[in-house]
């Protein structure tokens, strides 16, 4: 489990990557929990939703549909990666720097 930004002592967020495991349905439920914190708490940000483990199709428990739907209804970004194939990892990071230009989001 993950410390909240507030308590990390971070008082603004540009942008926020929330993490699932596309072969564990909880660790999808724990982020659809974290994604409502950082809106009431951030409501700025812009956030990532990232399945990880995609390279696991036969092992995959979170179906499509219901990410896409979750993405569909917050307005979030969705990308689905694996690390141990190497797939779309650095994408993540070009994504975040992409968002924050086009938003003109600055770090401080």
């Amino acid at each position: 489990q993950l410390a909240c930004p507030l308590d990390l002592g971070c008082h603004s967020v540009e942008v926020v990557l929330l993490v699932f495991d596309l072969t564990n349905p909880s660790s999808f439920g724990k982020i659809k929990k974290m994604f409502r914190d950082v809106r009431f708490h951030f409501p700025a940000s812009v956030e990532i939703i990232v399945g990880t483990k995609a390279d696991l199709t036969d092992q995959r428990k979170v179906q499509s549909s219901v990410v896409d739907q979750f993405v569909e209804d917050n307005r979030s970004v969705y990308m689905e990666t694996s690390a141990a194939n190497d797939i779309r990892v650095s994408q993540i990071f070009t994504t975040v720097a992409d968002l924050v230009q086009r938003t003109n989001v600055g770090f401080s």
